[in-house]
């Protein structure tokens, strides 16, 4: 019986040695060909073997893929979720505090009492260091009617004169033809600024146009000495608060001619 002293059999699969089997003994050409067959057995379980490891892989690579983009997407919208939240518990705070700004507003129809709840209104929303009411008289002339500088003589800002002719500073003619108001950042940064007061320079402001009865009868103003102090958030405030305040502005000016007019009725009635 003839046989090889030495069998070494490769296992190879697409033209690639996945590995080889050598043994040291006698073999006639049967057990040589069962070998054969064996080691193509072989070959089949060890691709098979291979396939299910690289498919456990991805599948372990994908899941992971999958569980972290869930947790970015998660976190997303929680995120979300909050910041929607936060707006909602942010307008509604604004809704409420506009509707009692109103109430505050209707509550004495004394000019001086609207002036003074409109100011103190203002600085409960929007921190300033100096806030101004403006009002139209005939002309490009306007009046100081109310100005609030809270911390008293340490306050950085010089008082507004008592008048002034809008037509003389550009952004106030701006700002009264703006219906939604007008932002400065940095004054320094603004051509057309110019300084209402003299002393320590005015450097963030805003101003919005009160109008009622679809006239422009004013303007609610606010400024600070810090650039950059005032933001859109405070002016679309400004800008809320301002709708309410004008008409409040108006029924103290019609409450005020009725009480001249009652008055001069009482005299005639008197004198007669």
């Amino acid at each position: 019986m003839g046989g090889w002293k030495v069998i070494s059999i490769l296992a190879v699969s697409a033209a690639a040695v996945l590995t080889a089997i050598v043994l040291t003994r006698r073999f006639d050409f049967t057990t040589a060909a069962l070998l054969f067959g064996f080691v193509a057995l072989c070959t089949v379980a060890i691709l098979h073997a291979r396939f299910l490891i690289l498919a456990h892989r991805e599948h372990r690579n994908t899941t992971t893929f999958l569980e972290r983009r869930n947790a970015v997407e998660l976190r997303h919208a929680e995120e979300a979720r909050e910041k929607s939240l936060a707006l909602a518990r942010s307008a509604w705070r604004e809704a409420d505090a506009l509707h009692k700004a109103t109430l505050a507003l209707t509550e004495d129809l004394r000019m001086n009492s609207v002036l003074d709840t409109l100011l103190d209104l203002l600085h409960q929303q929007i921190p300033y260091e100096a806030a101004q009411v403006l009002l139209i008289e005939a002309g490009p002339r306007m009046f100081l009617a109310r100005e609030a500088r809270p911390g008293g003589p340490n306050n950085p800002l010089s008082p507004t004169p008592d008048t002034l002719n809008f037509t003389g500073y550009s952004v106030l003619e701006q700002a009264l033809a703006t219906p939604n108001g007008l932002l400065i950042s940095d004054t320094l940064e603004e051509k057309l600024w110019k300084n209402i007061a003299s002393g320590n320079p005015v450097r963030s402001w805003l101003g919005i146009p009160l109008s009622a009865s679809n006239q422009v009868i004013g303007m609610l103003c606010a400024a600070n000495s810090t650039p950059g102090h005032f933001t859109a958030e405070h002016l679309r405030i400004a800008r809320s608060l301002a709708a309410s305040s004008a008409l409040a502005i108006q029924n103290a000016r019609l409450y005020e001619c009725s009480q001249i007019y009652a008055a001069e009725l009482s005299r005639r009635s008197h004198t007669a």
